[in-house]
């Protein structure tokens, strides 16, 4: 990703995965990558370098149920979830200190009819199952050791052959694209983390526009789901419900069918499996995806899944104006910027505490002497940078004393208006 988010290929542009590779997740650290092959009935495990680039495991690969495709990880990184489309289970697997994969003592959960897609809630305590023959998702609790058990309702109905599953990032909403209603359905999330319709169940993304994936912005405030051609893309109520925004769709590919968005939420990406590329979009003011200046970049053949590596990499903070050196003045203002756009600050002046704060930062009747000015940024996704700092002086001269030699100036007493008398000091 480059600094305006547009993709370019890195310098070994592929790696090597198995057969019919389907569903791919980046560990939270940003240190692993899975890929679920679909004809191998396996997954590729890869260590993921300094640049990003992919390097098969020492253990290039853990065995999964029949037809793996959908992967996701617990938000601790402990555990994985893949549901088996081929089959009625989930392989759960124990995610080890190096990132690898190992079937929990229980390898499997069962699920419905072809569950695909699958989803852990942000607060870890949830994990969901999209039966893609089924119509409908298993639902689970996660254990303290990451096993997955059913709910006391086992499943909620979807909409006719659900692909994808999107939790919002408050962990109170969820959405599933299902292909052959048109339309994605959306649900409210109980303390327990069961799901149940929303009062408007589902909303339409048009006729024969077959959704297939579904995303919600980290912001919370936008959803969009990949159609025949294009994106749906909807505003976020209050109550987590959606409704299609003043431009309810915006150019995608041939054959959309997932879509993820940039941790900073200033970038979406569609794969275009028809076209063996990926569409690329800014993310503007509302939501609303504006394709860029380069439109697509290519990809290898039928691009299914894709995925952004988790932001682990903290802002830079520059301090653009503001003293140095020796000054006169007890007063002081500073400019600042971070390195990514959207992040928020904290401002510390000498040995106080940091706090929040904004460019320009005012400090009045600062006392003479060396003083230091610290601030440091927090991107969207909560990585703090170091504190970008700088120290002058203040040395305010002292205002001069009057000698008291000169005589001082002539006096005149007034008495009232017919009496005037002038004093003198000799």
């Amino acid at each position: 990703l480059g600094a305006t988010g547009s993709l370019a290929p890195k310098g070994t542009a592929t790696v090597g995965a198995g057969n019919t590779p389907r569903g791919i997740a980046l560990s939270p650290d940003g240190d692993s990558a899975y890929v679920t092959n679909a004809n191998d009935a396996n997954v590729s495990q890869y260590d993921v370098a300094a640049d990003g680039s992919l390097v098969p495991k020492s253990t290039p690969t853990v065995s999964a149920g029949a037809g793996p495709t959908g992967i996701a990880l617990s938000p601790d990184g402990d555990s994985a979830y893949v549901g088996n489309a081929n089959g009625t289970t989930v392989s759960q697997y124990d995610v080890g200190a190096d990132g690898s994969l190992a079937p929990k003592t229980t390898p499997t959960v069962a699920a419905g009819t072809g569950p695909a897609a699958v989803a852990v809630s942000p607060d870890g305590e949830s994990a969901y199952a999209v039966n893609i023959s089924g119509d409908s998702v298993s639902q689970y609790d996660v254990g303290a050791d990451g096993s997955l058990t059913p709910k006391s309702t086992a499943t909620v109905a979807t909409g006719s052959i659900p692909f994808e599953i999107a939790i919002s990032p408050d962990g109170d909403s969820a959405y599933v694209a299902n292909q052959n209603s048109n339309s994605v359905s959306q649900y409210d999330v109980a303390s327990d983390g069961s799901l149940s319709p929303k009062s408007t169940p589902s909303v339409a993304t048009g006729s024969t526009t077959f959704p297939r994936g579904v995303a919600v912005s980290p912001d919370g405030e936008s959803a969009y789901a990949t159609i025949v051609g294009a994106i749906a893309q909807f505003d976020v109520g209050a109550d987590g419900s959606l409704s299609p925004k003043g431009t309810p769709t915006v150019v995608a590919g041939s054959s959309p069918r997932f879509i993820a968005i940039s941790p900073d939420g200033h970038n979406a990406y569609a794969t275009n499996l028809g076209d063996g590329n990926v569409s690329q979009y800014d993310i503007g003011a509302g939501g609303s995806l504006a394709a860029k200046s380069t439109p697509t970049v290519a990809a290898g053949t039928s691009p299914v899944a894709i995925a952004v590596r988790p932001d682990v990499v903290p802002p830079a903070t520059a301090i653009n104006s503001g003293p140095s050196g020796t000054v006169g003045t007890r007063n002081a203002s500073f400019g600042f910027s971070s390195s990514e756009p959207g992040s928020t600050f904290e401002c510390r002046l000498d040995d106080g505490s940091f706090g929040a704060c904004s460019s320009p930062k005012t400090y009045i009747g600062i006392a003479d002497g060396v003083h230091t000015f610290r601030v440091r940024a927090t991107d969207f996704s909560g990585n703090t940078g170091s504190a970008a700092t700088r120290s002058w002086t203040i040395d305010v001269p002292s205002p001069p004393t009057p000698s008291g030699d000169d005589d001082p100036p002539e006096t005149t007493i007034d008495n009232g208006p017919k009496s005037r008398v002038k004093a003198k000091k000799k």
